[in-house]
């Protein structure tokens, strides 16, 4: 999966989980200044680059789901691979916890 923000919500989000349960192959952040930087041990693209990624779905991890939502769309990310983070929460509690 893919993660889009680095911010304090993705922060928060694993404050709750661990990053390795996870299978998370990269980060994605608007903030050109952050590409190719790394966070919990990721690296972190563009949204131009998620073209390129094998991924299941992409988690938005921020507070601003409308515009990355848009921004996702103008990348032809399909609808049904884009959860919220209360959709990772959902299937985190339905596999138990590992590897959602």
């Amino acid at each position: 999966m893919l993660i889009y923000g680095t911010g304090g919500t993705a922060r928060q989000i694993f404050s709750f989980f661990k990053p390795d349960d996870f299978e998370i192959v990269a980060y994605v952040d608007s903030d050109t200044k952050l590409e190719y930087q790394q966070f919990n041990n990721r690296i972190i693209i563009g949204p131009d680059k998620i073209k390129y990624m094998d991924y299941d779905h992409i988690i938005i991890a921020s507070n601003y789901k409308d515009e990355i939502y848009s921004v996702m769309m103008q990348y032809d990310v399909p609808k049904e691979k884009i959860w919220d983070k209360y959709d990772l929460l959902e299937q985190y509690v339905k596999v138990g916890g590992k590897n959602a």
